[in-house]
C-alpha cells in the first residue's frame, strides 16, 4: 500500500468538489440588476493616510536610531528623552 494513498484520495475529493462547484448552474447575467454602490473615496483616503503616517513614523524611528541624525522632530522616546532600562526591548540609538 502506498503511503500517499490517503493524500491522493483527499486531493481527488477536493478536485471533484471544486469542479462540482464550478459547474453548478448560476443565474444568467441578463437577470441581474446592477446595484449602485456608494463611493469609498473617504474610507480610502482615511486608510491611506493612517498607513502613510504609521509608515513614516516607523521609517523615521529606524533612521534616527541607526544613523547620526538624532531626534530631529524631538519626539523623544527610550534612548532620546528617557534612559533605556534592561527590561525595555528597543534598539539602542547610535552614539556618534
Amino acid at each position: 500500500m502506498c503511503k500517499f494513498n490517503s493524500l491522493t484520495r483527499l486531493a481527488a475529493a477536493a478536485l471533484v468538489a471544486v469542479s462540482l462547484v464550478a459547474l453548478s448552474p448560476r443565474e444568467s447575467r441578463a437577470d441581474m440588476v446592477p446595484v449602485p454602490v456608494a463611493s469609498n473615496a473617504a474610507g480610502l483616503w482615511g486608510t491611506g493616510s493612517i498607513v502613510g503616517i504609521a509608515s513614516f513614523l516607523v521609517v523615521y524611528d529606524l533612521i534616527r536610531r541607526t544613523s547620526c541624525s538624532g531626534d530631529v522632530l524631538k519626539l523623544g522616546g527610550p534612548g532620546f528623552g528617557q534612559p533605556i532600562t534592561p527590561s525595555m526591548n528597543v534598539l539602542v540609538p547610535r552614539r556618534c
